[in-house]
């Protein structure tokens, strides 16, 4: 057994001769589909969170409520519309007489 003339052989106990045949790679992984973080199926969460939701939105709107009867100019006490309290004392003005000339 002969090689062509344009072929060239290695001995057997070449490094050639020992290495391994190359193994055949296997193809990458396809990716698998992504995975939803959570699931709720029956809806405990979503009520949970509206309720919260809701909650923080009373809060907001009591909180505001309160800030704006603090800020309001009007007072919360009635006040009388004659003042109980007596006149200040002052210089009295002069008394003048009908008809008098001055």
């Amino acid at each position: 057994m002969t090689a062509p003339p344009d072929t060239v052989t290695a001995p057997p106990d070449s490094l050639a001769a020992r290495r391994p045949s190359p193994v055949p790679r296997a193809a990458p992984p396809t990716p698998a589909p992504p995975k939803p973080v959570f699931v709720d199926l029956r809806g405990r969460r979503k009520w949970w969170v509206r309720a919260a939701g809701a909650l923080l939105a009373l809060a907001c709107v009591a909180l505001l409520t309160v800030t704006g009867l603090v800020l309001d100019d009007h007072p919360t006490t009635p006040t009388p519309a004659v003042s109980a309290l007596p006149a200040p004392a002052g210089p009295a003005a002069p008394a003048t007489a009908r008809g008098a000339r001055s």
